[in-house]
């Protein structure tokens, strides 16, 4: 009998080993579990260096701010680690590594983790809310984006690349700038192993060096946290316009990143501002804009609009990867796919939980799911934002300029 359990835990007498660096016993793991367990330290260190020379190295690069991760720890530290080291995991990831878009919906089910058409029925509670009248006003991303959240493989550290990919679903789909397809599929499309592997591309070309020292020059396979930065590298990279804004004091005053954001989707009028300007048009608007990655210290999700209540304060309205959606909200979601009928087969989407009308019995479980407050912003002092432009591809010039990576500061 194999003294090892299903976890590959040491069943049988062993000697007391316990981890020099945090004393936990270890007299359970196998060889290559404690080597795991040994590797996580070290990479913990290397990302509160990463963490710690952006701020030290503040002239030499913007921005200067890149939040140092933060391991759940419902999660094992094997699941946590950015070692190098091949876990049996690897191959369980690349084979969940998938990508897909609402207009796919014809020929392919969404993955599990993908939620396709939320920003209708999020109108819908926003309109019904607004008639109960408890929204003053709200605008809302365009429609056509994907939930996407985090799976096994990627727990505890895929929060960036799924907002990439939740970008990507947006950047698909919006028809102002339609060269950003043929840009996003060339050489290896949207992927979280496919970002790891166009930024491992864009440094060989120069693209930030700085951020590339910083995280070894090594992203393909590993299990490395990367944040808005990396993000805006990987599409400047690819020829897509982005911009990074800083908002370094915003914990103090969360309402100078909502404000922000209210422009974003209300551009202010010749007189007044992008709040004044909510009140003179349609209380619900659906734009075409891109919706935007939220970043702050050890998480990332993806802003799809902001709402005004009753009172007249901000709500943003956000998509976070690390929050899954409630299984009658993403069956009603799933409903009006056109290949979204239920059949003998095993495979994802076919036994869907019954649809609930969000609608009108329980509209504000909706805006529950996806509303952030001021009081939610305060729990961070700095916060950075990364936005598409839906400009004209960038020219290799555009492109070279754009290696070292700057930022906009707002106070």
């Amino acid at each position: 009998m194999s003294q090892f359990g299903n976890r590959g835990e040491w069943i049988g007498n062993s000697e007391n080993i316990r981890c020099a660096v945090c004393d936990q016993s270890l007299s359970r793991m196998r060889d290559d579990a404690r080597h795991l367990h040994y590797e996580t330290h070290i990479d913990e260190n290397a990302r509160r260096l990463h963490y710690e020379a952006q701020f030290q190295g503040a002239d030499m690069r913007q921005p200067v701010f890149q939040p140092q991760p933060q391991i759940d720890p419902r999660h094992t530290q094997a699941f946590a680690s950015t070692s190098r080291y091949s876990s049996p995991f690897s191959s369980m990831g690349q084979a969940s590594d998938q990508f897909w878009t609402l207009s796919r919906a014809v020929h392919t089910r969404p993955p599990s983790n993908y939620t396709p058409n939320l920003i209708p029925i999020l109108r819908r509670a926003l309109n019904r809310s607004h008639s109960k009248g408890a929204t003053q006003r709200a605008a809302l991303c365009h429609e056509d984006l994907c939930h996407i959240s985090g799976e096994f493989f990627d727990s505890g550290w895929g929060c960036g690349y799924r907002n990439f990919l939740m970008a990507c679903s947006s950047l698909y789909e919006q028809q102002v700038i339609p060269q950003y397809v043929s840009l996003l599929e060339q050489d290896r499309g949207p992927g979280v192993r496919n970002l790891q592997y166009w930024l491992e591309k864009a440094w060989s070309e120069g693209f930030d060096l700085v951020g590339a020292e910083q995280l070894r020059r090594r992203l393909v396979g590993t299990r490395k946290w990367i944040g808005a930065a990396e993000l805006y590298t990987a599409f400047t990279y690819r020829g897509i316009p982005a911009r990074l804004i800083d908002f370094p004091q915003s914990g103090n005053d969360p309402e100078v990143v909502t404000r922000w954001v209210a422009n974003y989707f209300f551009p202010p009028r010749t007189t007044g501002n992008a709040f004044t300007a909510l009140t003179s048009v349609s209380p619900i608007v659906q734009t075409d804009k891109p919706p935007l990655i939220l970043q702050h210290q050890g998480h990332s999700r993806t802003i799809v609009g902001i709402e005004l209540n009753r009172m007249g304060v901000p709500n943003l309205l956000i998509f976070d990867p690390g929050r899954k959606i409630p299984d009658g909200l993403r069956a009603q979601a799933l409903s009006t796919l056109p290949t979204m009928q239920p059949t003998s087969s095993k495979s994802e989407g076919n036994k869907l939980k019954r649809p609930q009308n969000y609608e009108d019995a329980d509209y504000m479980s909706v805006l529950r799911v996806f509303r952030v407050n001021l009081n939610n912003l305060r729990k961070r002092d700095k916060y950075q934002i990364l936005a598409f432009t839906l400009e004209p591809p960038l020219s290799n010039e555009e492109r070279n300029a754009r290696k070292i990576v700057h930022s906009e500061k707002v106070v």
